[in-house]
């Protein structure tokens, strides 16, 4: 069987499942919204903060820079549920941890269901969306929660970005809507979808639907990731 270059593997018991990187993330964010997260600009792995910060993503960790444009701070994904912070002016390493809950399915399951394709803005670099049936079957989903002790949007929109394996970009309307409202826990629903694309091949999507409140009420915006499995 042929792989694509971008294509990164792992054994699991005896069976090969090769997994791309995420085909795409979004989030429910019009273009015209950009100038409410504070963003300057998004060029590539680099978000600008209009206040001079900055967050840049690399294959195995997300820094931010002030406004000197000097490292603040290095955020790395150690697994599913934790994510290590270091400090680079004090040398303080913290590790932040999320707590997972699973939700008990709902009996329409096995519905087709309808999820977000996305649409590009060309001009803005900002995504948004449109929604059209694609064929995606429920899998499960889960409640999440952490504790985001910071009032940098930068370095909340790295540890959550992190946490979900997606750009960071996409991530900065959330982070803003937590750190203005001073709010000391992040919570979302983890929800995942399957659909088969040919006899060895599936996708997987996962949107992560963020809340105000500690009983995931109060909507604040739904992410989503789309990844393609061989094996």
């Amino acid at each position: 069987m042929k792989y694509y270059k971008y294509f990164t593997c792992s054994i699991a018991a005896t069976m090969l499942i090769t997994a791309t990187d995420p085909i795409y993330s979004e989030a429910n964010i019009t273009p015209n919204q950009k100038s409410e997260l504070d963003v300057k600009s998004v060029n590539g792995n680099t978000v600008e903060f209009n206040n001079g910060e900055k967050a840049v993503q690399f294959n195995n960790k997300i820094i931010t820079k002030n406004k000197d444009n000097k490292v603040e701070f290095e955020v790395y994904k150690i697994d599913d549920n934790n994510v290590k912070v270091i400090n680079k002016k004090t040398g303080e390493t913290e590790t932040i941890s999320k707590d997972s809950e699973d939700v008990v399915s709902p009996q329409k399951s096995e519905d087709s269901i309808n999820v977000q394709q996305t649409s590009t803005s060309n001009s803005n670099n900002i995504n948004y969306i449109q929604t059209k049936s694609s064929g995606y079957k429920f899998n499960y989903q889960r409640k999440n929660s952490t504790n985001l002790r910071t009032n940098r949007v930068s370095l909340a929109a790295s540890i959550l970005a992190s946490f979900a394996g997606v750009a960071v970009s996409v991530m900065v309307g959330v982070a803003t809507y937590y750190v203005s409202t001073k709010a000391k826990q992040a919570f979302w629903i983890e929800k995942v979808y399957s659909k088969p694309r040919g006899k060895h091949r599936r996708s997987v999507k996962t949107n992560y639907v963020y809340y105000k409140y500690h009983n995931y009420t109060k909507h604040v915006k739904t992410i989503s990731k789309v990844r393609e499995y061989v094996g």
